[in-house]
């Protein structure tokens, strides 16, 4: 199954292999992010302050909400209405999972049960646009269209160090197949 939405829009839609159109869902916001989480092997959204869990109901052929994991009653107002932009999941198989959440300049951490953990405030002076997660060495790594890449200690709350190679705004990053690397 293949899941299509339109930055921006409440429709999700689901396409069978064959790209035809099986069901469509109604996200609570408009939706700017999507993401498999690895672990429960649940679709979740990003929309704006808003974090979604979903479950595809394959009898009945539907996409129903599991949980609403940050909404308007969990989040700080000043990022309640701004958009989930990127998200990814630590490696935790229990409620206490965590979910990075990125939130304009900020990172929002949230566990599963949606109890703030930690917010990361205007990280960047630019919109950050992605970022990854290392579970073996505790380190989040966030990218922004200032150009910057940033390493951060969780457990301290602190950048391990900034990069400023990039002339330009970062679109991307991903994990390289080996050790702790990273492509931007």
């Amino acid at each position: 199954l293949f899941l299509g939405y339109a930055v921006g829009e409440t429709k999700l839609g689901v396409f069978d292999l064959d790209m035809v159109l099986i069901s469509v869902a109604e996200a609570p916001t408009p939706v700017h992010s999507c993401k498999m989480n690895p672990v429960t092997q649940e679709l979740t959204t990003g929309g704006v302050g808003d974090i979604s869990a979903w479950l595809w109901r394959a009898r009945r052929q539907v996409l129903d909400i599991r949980t609403q994991i940050v909404n308007k009653d969990n989040v700080k107002a000043k990022f309640a209405g701004l958009p989930i932009n990127d998200m990814v999941f630590d490696d935790v198989e229990t409620e206490h999972q965590r979910v990075f959440a990125v939130c304009d300049r900020s990172i929002l951490i949230f566990d599963m049960r949606g109890i703030q953990l930690n917010v990361f405030e205007s990280i960047h002076s630019a919109p950050i646009v992605t970022l990854l997660y290392h579970l073996e060495f505790e380190v989040l790594v966030t990218a922004a269209r200032d150009g910057t890449i940033k390493l951060w200690d969780l457990a301290k709350g602190a950048a391990l160090t900034t990069m400023t190679h990039h002339k330009k705004a970062i679109r991307d990053l991903t994990v390289a197949p080996f050790e702790f690397s990273f492509v931007s």
